[in-house]
Parts: structure tokens; C-alpha cells; sequence
């Protein structure tokens, strides 16, 4: 029997032996050896192939996918697909490389494998390649970028109310940090009572919605601040959150938080309406609690025998008469013409009347409510939605028992005032805005 000379794959490729300088000396170790192989079999030693080793070396780097950089530590496993079993791996060095080398018994035998890279805190990348066995080594340069898997940290920080709070305003300003580990930050989003607000990476006013906008290096990460004012709330508990996404799709939130809204009673205004005796045209400029006709003109119970109103929807008037009830309740907005039969003070307790009102094409009653800066035609109605939209206004004067008539270039009165009422010819629908 003749002798043999066996030089081991491993003696070729020691896989993850110290990085990239190590393995080019290893390789070039190996190719003085094959030489040696070779010299042997020429002088009848027998060589590798009868032995039934091959080799499949697959090498590559890995590296960071958002900074490019190599990944220390990264392990990387070749894992037969037909049986799950591993056959060969390697953590990688400061320079991201990996060898791997794996035997095979005989020549052109082949194998399916899952090639994987993974390290804690990234997500895991993989392959599917084909491997075989030959004599040189086949080499299959396979490289992998590991995408980060820790979302961005999301905290509360002042003024944001703490967890259950109460507090006694119409806003609540939501203040958080979002620190990112590595990535920047692809978008930041309130979720309040379940709507999803977006929240810009920027200074200003968008839609109502409040930014500011500041950034700085935090430990472990890069810190942006994201500030917004939840407005118009009214009584009720809310919940909240913010949630903020990587560009490389982790998404990272706060915790959740409850807030309880309790607003403070509106202050009760009281005002006094002058009435005389006969006919007056009136309105009722106050939000009062409530709203039926004994309870609004209780002030002057038995002093008046009728009210009339215009019904603007049935284009048709209506009477209201102690024992004969037309309608029950008057209308925040709406206008009457009472008949006194004595002077006497309507006296009128609510809070500041903020309604709509509808105004149809044609004429309408209408009031104005107490509180406005301006009263002064045509700027009232200008700025509240009938700018255009009307010809003419008329009213009753109860103190020259006359009917006055503003028309733009026609006006025998020049302002409006809480407690009066008022005619309108509308030219088209419109909404009175007082909201």
C-alpha cells in the first residue's frame, strides 16, 4: 500500500482565524502546499481526491446598512436546507469579515444552503446559495448589510401633564423627546382618542397644528424634540400617544396617557332690555339655560299679550299667545316682535352666545349676540359670513314706532344692537357664523 500525504481544508482556510491579513497568508500558505500536494502525486504519493475531501469556502464582509461601516461581532452560519443542520460558522472581527469553509466526501456534490448574519440589536439577513465540492476550493463571496432593530425611544417630558392628570383649559400640550440610536428619523405622530395626527420635522404652523423643533446628541442617540397643542377640547377624559418610526422601520412609541379636561362654569352675564309699551322687535343675545318662552320673558310675566315671529322655512308667520301656542321656545339667533302692554325691563341671565345660524334665501329674523368688539354695518356682517349674500335689513324702532331700512348706499341705521331684532333678505343660503 502506498503511503499518502493528507493536507487538511482547514490547513487552507482556517475560517474566522483573525481577520483579513490571516487569511490572505493562510491562502497563500495553501498554494505552496497544493504545489507540494501535487509533486507528491506525481512521485506516487496518493493525493486528497482519493481520500474524498472537498471544499466549498464562502467569505464575504459584514457591514452596517444605514453607515456602511463593518459589524464586529456578527455571527454567520451555513445551515443545510435539506436537513437544518449547521455546517459551519464564524463571528466576525472589527473588519467584518467571515470565512467559512465546508467539506464535502466527494467531488460535484452539491448542497442547498441558508446562509445567515445576525447580531443582537439587528435584524437578521440570509441567503439561499448553492454549494459544491471541488478540489481547488470553490469560493462564493457573499456580502450582508444588518439593518438596526431598536426602535426610537419616545418620552413625556414638561409641560405634557403627567398620567391622569386634570386640567381646567380647552389645550393640552403635548411636549416628547424621540432618541434615535442610529437612523434618522423618518416620522413622529400623536394618536389622540384614535386620530392620527402627523407631526412635521419642522418650526411653524401647519393645519392648525403646532410644531417646535430642535435637535442635539443625547447619550446613545440623537435626541429631536416634538412639541404639539391639542386646542378645542371640551369636558371628557382623553388618551394619548406618540409614536415615532427609523428609516430603517422601527417603530418606537410612549407610553400611553390619560387626561381628564374639566372646564371652569362660563361666567353668567347679565343684561337688561329696555321694552316699552306697544309693539317691540326683540332678540335674545345670551345663551340662557332655558330656552322656553315663560322661562326667557319671566322677567315680564303679565305684561305682555303676543309675540309673532317669521318662520323662514315654511315662509310663514307664528304666534305665540298665553292659552294659544304656536311655537313653545325662542331661538338663539331668531328675532320677535312682542306687544308690551306696559313699559317694563326684560331682564336676561347666560353666558356668551357662540352658534351658527342658518339664514335661507329670503327673508329671515335675526339677532346679534352680546360681547362683539364691533357692531358697526356692514363690517358685522362681513366678517361673519354675509359679506354680499344679502340686500337689505329692516327693524322696528319701538321709541318712534317706525320701521328703519339699511341698504348698502341707503342706511338709516348704521349699526346693530344685542337685544333688537331684525328682518334680512337673503339672496342665496348662508350661515351666520358665531362659532
Amino acid at each position: 500500500m502506498r503511503g499518502f500525504i493528507f493536507i487538511p481544508p482547514s490547513y487552507f482556510l482556517d475560517a474566522c482565524s483573525g481577520g483579513e491579513e490571516k487569511v490572505k497568508g493562510k491562502l497563500w500558505m495553501g498554494i505552496v502546499a497544493a504545489a507540494a500536494l501535487l509533486i507528491a502525486g506525481l512521485m506516487g504519493v496518493s493525493s486528497l481526491s482519493e481520500q474524498g475531501l472537498y471544499t466549498s469556502v464562502v467569505t464575504g464582509y459584514v457591514t452596517d446598512w444605514w453607515t456602511g461601516k463593518p459589524i464586529n461581532g456578527s455571527l454567520v452560519r451555513v445551515i443545510n436546507e435539506s436537513s437544518g443542520v449547521e455546517v459551519g460558522n464564524c463571528t466576525t472581527g472589527p473588519d467584518g469579515l467571515y470565512v467559512i469553509k465546508v467539506d464535502f466526501p466527494s467531488v460535484g456534490m452539491t448542497m442547498t444552503a441558508n446562509i445567515t448574519a445576525s447580531k443582537e440589536g439587528y435584524y437578521t439577513n440570509y441567503t439561499i446559495t448553492t454549494l459544491t465540492g471541488s478540489l481547488p476550493p470553490e469560493t462564493k463571496t457573499i456580502n450582508f448589510t444588518l439593518k438596526e432593530a431598536i426602535p426610537p425611544n419616545v418620552l413625556f417630558v414638561y409641560p405634557t401633564p403627567e398620567n391622569n392628570t386634570e386640567v381646567n383649559t380647552s389645550f393640552v400640550f403635548i411636549n416628547a423627546t424621540v432618541i434615535e440610536n442610529e437612523t434618522d428619523i423618518g416620522g413622529v405622530w400623536l394618536v389622540w382618542d384614535s386620530e392620527k395626527v402627523e407631526m412635521e420635522n419642522r418650526t411653524g404652523l401647519t393645519s392648525g397644528i403646532k410644531y417646535l423643533y430642535a435637535t442635539g446628541n443625547a447619550s446613545g442617540g440623537v435626541i429631536t424634540y416634538y412639541c404639539y397643542n391639542k386646542t378645542g377640547l371640551t369636558d371628557g377624559v382623553y388618551e394619548y400617544t406618540v409614536y415615532a418610526e427609523d428609516l430603517a422601520g422601527n417603530i418606537g412609541k410612549s407610553e400611553t396617557r390619560f387626561v381628564r379636561v374639566k372646564l371652569p362654569a362660563p361666567p353668567k352675564i347679565s343684561l337688561n332690555c329696555t321694552l316699552v309699551r306697544g309693539w317691540n322687535f326683540i332678540s335674545v343675545p345670551l345663551n340662557v339655560s332655558n330656552w322656553s318662552v315663560p322661562a326667557v320673558l319671566s322677567s315680564i310675566e303679565g305684561k305682555y299679550t303676543m309675540i309673532w315671529t317669521y318662520n323662514a322655512s315654511t315662509k310663514s308667520s307664528q304666534i305665540y299667545m298665553p292659552g294659544y301656542e304656536e311655537f313653545k321656545e325662542l331661538e338663539p339667533g331668531r328675532a320677535y316682535l312682542i306687544q308690551m302692554s306696559e313699559d317694563a325691563t326684560l331682564q336676561i341671565e347666560g353666558t356668551l352666545l357662540k352658534q351658527n345660524i342658518s339664514l335661507l334665501k329670503g327673508w329671515n329674523t335675526f339677532g346679534v349676540p352680546y360681547g362683539l368688539e364691533n357692531y358697526s354695518l356692514p363690517d358685522i356682517l362681513d366678517e361673519h359670513g354675509l359679506k354680499d349674500k344679502y340686500t337689505m335689513i329692516w327693524t322696528y324702532n319701538a321709541s318712534t314706532k317706525s320701521s328703519q331700512i339699511y341698504m348698502p348706499g341707503y342706511e338709516e341705521f348704521s349699526e346693530l344692537k344685542p337685544c333688537n331684532g331684525y328682518f334680512i333678505w337673503m339672496k342665496e343660503n348662508a350661515m351666520w357664523e358665531w362659532e
